[in-house]
């Protein structure tokens, strides 16, 4: 399959692969959501739904179709965090997925996760800087997938990170990633829109790939932060989390200040768009 890079619009939201993937998400999402109160440790900075956030109701749908939900595939989560998404490709898609982040709390708390799930063994969960070498040996992955991470870190790292990521994939399998991308040209909430066009070239030098250029789509079609296309309102029902429709202004302000007040970077109010990346790997097709 030729390689895929484009930007994720509104209109992904309103394909029937992407619906489909989204549904089957949610639900795996709200089986995750509630063991949250009962994981002792640190607290968890980031989103507890993060399917309901601007850009990942895109992004999971995204990667989740790339991967096709093939059982058996050994896939590596790179910047996973602890979410429900490894815990949706382990049970739904059964493939053997692993994680990695550069926070130790997160092996502690993604291990007592799965053991109020009734998973077990639990998910891996190795412990690396993905800026440095992976403890990996060469083609080790059917996939890698790292979602919405390579934007947090320099330009120079970045390139780094995605030729060490590309190492550890093995031939015919899949490197499949997005993105965040600044509309202000803010280098620090993502990388800027004026540089995406270098960026497809480093990838390209890296990977050894050739790239479509993708050209921004019709701004009432971009997926942005500021213009996500519909609100998903989370809501808790007993113990499950659910949608309760638009966001309202009311709603949406003191959301965002309380967001802000968390630490949470990825709501500040910047002009955040995103890019969806996928590539096989030369070599025997899977």
């Amino acid at each position: 399959m030729p390689p895929t890079f484009e930007w994720a619009t509104r209109s992904h939201m309103s394909l029937p692969a992407f619906r489909e993937a989204f549904d089957a998400l949610e639900t795996a999402q709200s089986r995750f959501f509630p063991v949250n109160d009962r994981i002792e440790g640190p607290d968890y900075i980031w989103p507890l739904t993060p399917l309901h956030e601007w850009s990942r109701r895109v992004e999971y749908p995204f990667v989740a179709r790339e991967l096709n939900c093939k059982p058996g595939m050994r896939v590596l989560d790179a910047g996973s965090g602890v979410t429900f998404f490894p815990v949706y490709l382990l049970e739904r898609c059964k493939m053997r997925v692993e994680c990695l982040d550069n926070e130790p709390s997160y092996a502690d708390r993604m291990s007592q996760a799965c053991k109020l799930l009734g998973i077990e063994p639990p998910v891996p969960f190795h412990v690396a800087d993905l800026e440095g070498r992976l403890p990996f040996p060469d083609k080790t992955f059917d996939a890698v997938v790292c979602i919405s991470v390579l934007e947090h870190l320099s330009a120079e790292a970045r390139l780094k990170t995605v030729r060490e990521l590309w190492r550890i994939v093995a031939d015919g399998g899949h490197f499949i990633m997005t993105v965040d991308v600044s509309l202000d040209n803010d280098e620090t909430a993502g990388i800027p829109v004026s540089r995406v066009r270098e960026f497809a070239a480093s990838l390209e030098a890296a990977l050894n790939v050739k790239l479509p250029r993708p050209t921004l789509p019709p701004p009432g079609d971009l997926l942005t932060s500021r213009k996500p296309g519909y609100g998903l309102f989370p809501i808790r029902v007993g113990d499950k989390v659910v949608r309760g429709g638009p966001r309202s202004w009311y709603y949406r302000l003191p959301r965002r200040w309380y967001y802000r007040l968390r630490g949470w970077p990825q709501h500040r109010a910047r002009g955040l768009a995103c890019l969806l990346f996928s590539a096989t790997k030369k070599g025997v097709d899977r």
